[in-house]
């Protein structure tokens, strides 16, 4: 197995992705298998340990590591160069997970040292092709490092109180092959987000916008349709009187699969709306639909004629393919799953294949998933917890 080529070493290696301990191992056969699994062991931030940490500041150049030495890290600059460039092999920088693990390195707050090496760092990562970054504590000085990733595709922000001028410099920045952005802040400028998305909207495949918060725009739900026509994945909010908007990006992005959508009959879309804007403007290779609702008290209660007539006419679309439906509330939320009469047309058609999966997913004020009962057929699950794409356990 040690004279294998690379290719097919590599293709064997990634059966062990999972497996750390068996990649290590294979770090001491030799210098190919070393190479092959020092790529897979470093290409996800979230694998790095404290002493993946300590070889990062070793990688930093020279200046760098005498500030750091005048600092109480514990730790033995190295003189000797690494046997590696283990930051270019990194595609995958998950900020939070990065800080966490910096933060066991100092033993005292020593903000300004440790954000200079933090940035000193990230500097090193100019190969990633995505960046998540979950924390409040991030300035434009760590952002601007990132302005020239040529082969970056995947930019989230989540929990993350931008500031102004971080905003308007970060809609400047042109990432030709940025596929995915998902974006969910506390404090939105729409000016600067539809500036950013008229820049980097053309190759977008997956959008996210504020989809824990349910914030939306109209001027912004305009941009997308315009600039954003490759999209495969949408999550978005559009307030009652900007149904034609809906039918307009419906329209327009003639790539769309899944369409994520906040309801509310007080300000937003309710049940019935969003459904038969869906049925009758949708594009031809639509399959998936997630509806999330505030969690507030619902009065317009779908019935069940008119849940049975959105079936009737999704079945009648050329081509026709079966339909996903999800369901993201609250437990007191009432929603279409919550009547006895709607959960019998869904079971119908499930079984006449209509539907190809019918999943509800409901929270505790707090976050907690509770358990449901559930008619035949109908899946549980709860939002952010699998690594099957379904975003679904």
């Amino acid at each position: 197995m040690s004279k294998l080529p690379a290719d097919c070493l590599f293709e064997i290696f990634e059966f062990l992705a999972n497996d750390k301990e068996s990649l290590y191992s294979c770090l001491l056969v030799n210098k190919l298998w070393s190479t092959i699994s020092v790529r897979i062991l470093w290409r996800d931030s979230t694998n790095y340990n404290f002493q993946t940490l300590k070889t990062l500041i070793k990688c930093l150049p020279n200046e760098s590591k005498e500030i750091i030495s005048k600092t109480e890290i514990d730790f033995s600059i190295s003189i000797s160069k690494p046997m590696f460039n283990y930051p270019s092999f990194c595609k995958i920088l998950l900020i939070c997970e990065i800080h966490r693990k910096f933060e066991s390195l100092f033993p005292s707050p020593e903000n300004l040292i440790k954000n200079y090496t933090l940035i000193e760092i990230y500097k090193l990562f100019m190969n990633i092709t995505e960046l998540k970054i979950f924390s409040n504590n991030i300035s434009f000085s760590f952002i601007k490092n990132f302005i020239n990733l040529i082969n970056f595709q995947v930019l989230e922000l989540e929990n993350y109180d931008i500031t102004i001028d971080v905003f308007e410099k970060l809609s400047t920045f042109i990432f030709p092959h940025l596929k995915i952005f998902k974006i969910d802040v506390n404090n939105v400028n729409y000016n600067f987000a539809i500036k950013f998305l008229m820049n980097n909207g053309k190759n977008l495949r997956e959008l996210s916008f504020c989809e824990i918060m349910g914030e939306n725009d109209n001027l912004l739900n305009l941009t997308i349709a315009k600039f954003c026509v490759n999209l495969k994945v949408l999550s978005i909010g559009f307030f009652y009187d900007e149904l034609e908007t809906f039918k307009i990006i419906l329209n327009s992005c003639k790539h769309l699969e899944t369409i994520k959508i906040w309801l509310d009959e007080a300000d937003l879309l309710y049940e019935k709306v969003a459904l038969e804007t869906i049925a009758n403007y949708s594009p031809e290779n639509m399959n998936r639909i997630e509806l999330l609702y505030f969690p507030r008290p619902y009065t317009k209660k779908l019935l069940s004629e008119e849940l049975d007539s959105f079936f009737i006419n999704w079945s009648k679309r050329v081509p026709y393919i079966p339909i996903t439906i999800i369901i993201n509330r609250f437990h007191h939320t009432k929603s279409l799953d919550t009547e006895e009469e709607n959960l019998n047309i869904i079971d119908k058609y499930i079984r006449s294949k209509v539907i190809k999966k019918f999943i509800v997913s409901i929270e505790k004020d707090e976050g907690e998933l509770i358990n449901k009962k559930s008619p035949p057929r109908i899946e549980l699950g709860h939002r952010n917890c699998g690594t099957n794409g379904d975003g679904f356990c």
